[in-house]
């Protein structure tokens, strides 16, 4: 099913199945492809935006994939390659 014309998702491939993590579609656009496939630019602004108090900040972070919370840590010290800098919509 579509929502806002949409879906923006992160797939989890685990040794007792496969998942989606659905990604909040204002923090997620696609400007460019790879190999005919879309390419999902996620603003990792959407945790602080989206979460003031820090501890649930954390609690949220932990239930997305590990490069999510490696991007998050690396912009909040600075140090996020420029090409992932979190200037994505939202």
């Amino acid at each position: 099913m579509l929502r806002n014309g949409c879906y923006y998702g992160y797939k989890i491939q685990q040794k007792d199945g496969c998942f989606i993590q659905e990604l909040p579609v204002d923090y997620c656009r696609s400007r460019y492809k790879l190999n005919n496939d879309h390419i999902i630019e996620f603003n990792i602004k959407f945790f602080d935006d989206k979460f003031k108090d820090t501890d649930y900040r954390i609690k949220v972070l932990k239930m997305f994939p590990k490069e999510f919370q490696q991007a998050y840590i690396k912009y909040k010290h600075g140090t996020l390659d420029e090409d992932y800098s979190g200037s994505g919509r939202g």
